[in-house]
């Protein structure tokens, strides 16, 4: 079972997400601030973290630069709206990007893809 941390300031789409991922067998913990999700981030081990890039206190990419830069080790799905910021995520360490809309068969897809490599490395 994967731990999961979803950020994601659209409570609609974060519980949508969220409930998703727990009813696939995922612990799924979500909130809807940059500033909540670095004191979880710095808190708790994650396997994955599905990341927002427009929130309302600080950019997804700023998040990212930051947690890769204290050595995170969680997998990144950044999910976006916007394209150049697919790049820029890709350029600072996401494992992956999901554009905004997505259906939630593809979302899922890439989890069980993320969090699969995730226990792979875990257990080598």
């Amino acid at each position: 079972m994967s731990k999961i941390l979803v950020v994601e300031d659209d409570e609609f789409l974060a519980e949508t997400i969220a409930d998703c991922l727990i009813f696939t067998g995922h612990n799924a913990d979500r909130i809807g601030t940059g500033t909540e999700a670095c004191q979880m981030l710095k808190s708790n081990q994650y396997d994955l973290v599905l990341l927002d890039s427009m929130l309302p206190d600080m950019n997804g990419l700023d998040i990212l630069k930051s947690y890769k830069a204290e050595s995170g080790t969680a997998k990144v799905l950044f999910l976006t709206g916007a394209k150049k910021n697919e790049e820029a995520a890709m350029e600072l360490g996401a494992d992956y990007f999901l554009s905004k809309p997505f259906e939630i068969d593809e979302l899922l897809s890439v989890v069980n893809k993320l969090t699969s490599e995730a226990a792979a490395q875990k257990s080598s």
